[in-house]
Protein backbone atom coordinates (compact mmCIF):
# COMPACT_ATOMS: atom_id res chain seq x y z
CA UNK A 1 0.00 0.00 0.00
CA UNK A 2 1.38 3.62 -0.71
CA UNK A 3 2.28 6.02 1.98
CA UNK A 4 -0.12 8.31 3.73
CA UNK A 5 1.51 11.66 2.66
CA UNK A 6 1.21 15.39 4.56
CA UNK A 7 2.09 18.04 2.78
CA UNK A 8 3.28 21.57 4.56
CA UNK A 9 4.04 24.80 3.22
CA UNK A 10 4.49 27.91 4.84
CA UNK A 11 1.91 30.87 4.23
CA UNK A 12 3.55 33.66 5.04
CA UNK A 13 5.35 35.23 2.05
CA UNK A 14 8.93 36.88 2.15
CA UNK A 15 7.63 40.29 2.23
CA UNK A 16 4.96 39.71 5.18
CA UNK A 17 5.54 42.07 8.18
CA UNK A 18 4.77 39.10 10.44
CA UNK A 19 8.74 38.43 9.17
CA UNK A 20 10.45 41.35 11.45
CA UNK A 21 9.53 39.51 14.49
CA UNK A 22 10.14 35.91 13.15
CA UNK A 23 13.76 34.50 12.37
CA UNK A 24 11.98 30.30 11.53
CA UNK A 25 8.89 28.51 11.81
CA UNK A 26 9.55 24.59 11.93
CA UNK A 27 7.09 21.92 12.08
CA UNK A 28 6.73 18.35 13.15
CA UNK A 29 4.15 15.86 12.04
CA UNK A 30 2.83 12.58 14.04
CA UNK A 31 1.14 10.12 12.86
CA UNK A 32 0.00 6.90 14.43
CA UNK A 33 1.81 4.06 14.31
CA UNK A 34 1.10 0.52 15.03
CA UNK A 35 -0.31 -0.11 18.86
CA UNK A 36 -1.23 3.74 18.13
CA UNK A 37 1.54 5.42 19.82
CA UNK A 38 2.51 8.80 17.88
CA UNK A 39 5.79 8.79 15.73
CA UNK A 40 6.83 12.48 15.42
CA UNK A 41 8.79 13.27 12.16
CA UNK A 42 10.71 16.87 11.58
CA UNK A 43 12.30 15.93 8.56
CA UNK A 44 10.59 14.99 5.06
CA UNK A 45 11.48 15.75 1.20
CA UNK A 46 11.11 18.48 -0.83
CA UNK A 47 8.07 18.61 -3.33
CA UNK A 48 9.20 19.03 -7.31
CA UNK A 49 13.23 18.80 -6.54
CA UNK A 50 14.71 15.98 -7.06
CA UNK A 51 18.46 14.96 -6.96
CA UNK A 52 19.52 12.33 -9.81
CA UNK A 53 19.26 9.73 -7.16
CA UNK A 54 15.81 10.35 -5.57
CA UNK A 55 14.30 12.86 -2.86
CA UNK A 56 15.69 15.69 -1.55
CA UNK A 57 14.99 15.57 2.36
CA UNK A 58 14.83 18.21 4.29
CA UNK A 59 14.42 19.81 7.93
CA UNK A 60 10.63 21.44 7.88
CA UNK A 61 12.34 24.80 8.42
CA UNK A 62 10.84 27.91 7.07
CA UNK A 63 12.51 31.39 7.01
CA UNK A 64 12.02 34.86 5.05
CA UNK A 65 14.17 33.29 2.29
CA UNK A 66 12.92 29.77 1.60
CA UNK A 67 9.00 30.51 2.56
CA UNK A 68 8.52 28.65 -0.56
CA UNK A 69 9.89 25.67 -0.26
CA UNK A 70 7.03 22.78 0.51
CA UNK A 71 7.85 19.89 2.53
CA UNK A 72 6.01 16.67 2.07
CA UNK A 73 5.88 13.78 5.15
CA UNK A 74 5.46 9.90 4.67
CA UNK A 75 3.82 7.68 7.03
CA UNK A 76 3.39 4.27 6.63
CA UNK A 77 -0.64 3.32 6.40
CA UNK A 78 -1.96 1.68 9.77
CA UNK A 79 -5.15 0.16 10.15
CA UNK A 80 -7.35 1.07 12.87
CA UNK A 81 -7.97 -1.81 15.26
CA UNK A 82 -11.41 -0.90 16.33
CA UNK A 83 -13.25 0.52 12.72
CA UNK A 84 -10.88 -1.94 10.31
CA UNK A 85 -10.36 1.53 8.43
CA UNK A 86 -7.55 3.22 7.65
CA UNK A 87 -6.05 5.78 10.28
CA UNK A 88 -5.97 9.13 9.16
CA UNK A 89 -5.77 11.41 11.85
CA UNK A 90 -2.71 13.26 12.61
CA UNK A 91 -1.02 15.61 14.82
CA UNK A 92 1.27 18.94 14.49
CA UNK A 93 4.07 21.01 16.36
CA UNK A 94 4.87 23.91 15.26
CA UNK A 95 8.02 26.50 16.96
CA UNK A 96 7.78 29.85 16.28
CA UNK A 97 11.23 31.13 16.73
CA UNK A 98 11.09 35.08 17.39
CA UNK A 99 14.36 37.36 16.23
CA UNK A 100 15.06 37.76 20.28
CA UNK A 101 15.67 33.73 19.96
CA UNK A 102 12.55 33.39 22.33
CA UNK A 103 10.31 30.29 21.33
CA UNK A 104 6.77 29.14 21.40
CA UNK A 105 5.48 25.74 20.60
CA UNK A 106 1.92 24.94 19.51
CA UNK A 107 0.78 20.95 19.42
CA UNK A 108 -2.66 20.95 18.16
CA UNK A 109 -5.07 18.12 18.71
CA UNK A 110 -5.97 15.37 16.44
CA UNK A 111 -6.90 16.63 13.14
CA UNK A 112 -7.88 14.37 9.93
CA UNK A 113 -8.26 16.16 6.84
CA UNK A 114 -6.83 19.61 5.39
CA UNK A 115 -5.55 22.31 8.11
CA UNK A 116 -4.49 26.05 8.08
CA UNK A 117 -3.33 28.55 10.54
CA UNK A 118 -2.00 31.92 10.58
CA UNK A 119 1.69 30.39 9.24
CA UNK A 120 1.28 26.80 7.68
CA UNK A 121 -1.04 24.67 5.55
CA UNK A 122 -1.16 21.26 6.05
CA UNK A 123 -2.82 19.04 3.11
CA UNK A 124 -3.95 15.44 3.68
CA UNK A 125 -3.10 13.01 0.98
CA UNK A 126 -4.64 9.76 1.32
CA UNK A 127 -3.43 6.38 -0.04
CA UNK A 128 -5.01 4.74 -3.52
CA UNK A 129 -6.27 0.90 -2.01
Amino acid sequence: MEPVLIEVKCKLRSEEPLWENIRSISVEVGYPGEGGQIRWKQTGWLKDQYHTEGKLFTHALWSQENWEQIVVFDFQPVINPESGALELAYRIRQTITQTTGRQKTFESKRLTGNYSDDYCAFQLFEPNT
